[in-house]
């Protein structure tokens, strides 16, 4: 656990809560998380397009979006 704390601190990893637990995110760039109901399963979409019209919707920068979806 020390040693994520460690990469956390030197900015190489990034954690979120989903269902009461922590994950792990490594992905830095503004991206879109799709976080699959059956299985948990966590898919990055990096489409800076849409992150770009999310951001000029809500006026602000955005690092990551959790989209749940049903399957």
């Amino acid at each position: 656990y020390s040693n994520l704390l460690l990469l956390k601190e030197l900015n190489l990893i990034g954690f979120f809560s989903f269902e009461g637990e922590t994950r792990l995110e490594a992905n830095f760039e503004p991206h879109i998380n799709v976080i699959h109901s059956s299985d948990g399963r966590i898919t990055d979409i990096n489409d800076s397009e849409l992150v770009k019209s999310i951001e000029q919707r809500i006026k602000k920068k955005i690092r990551m979006v959790n989209v749940f979806v049903e399957d």
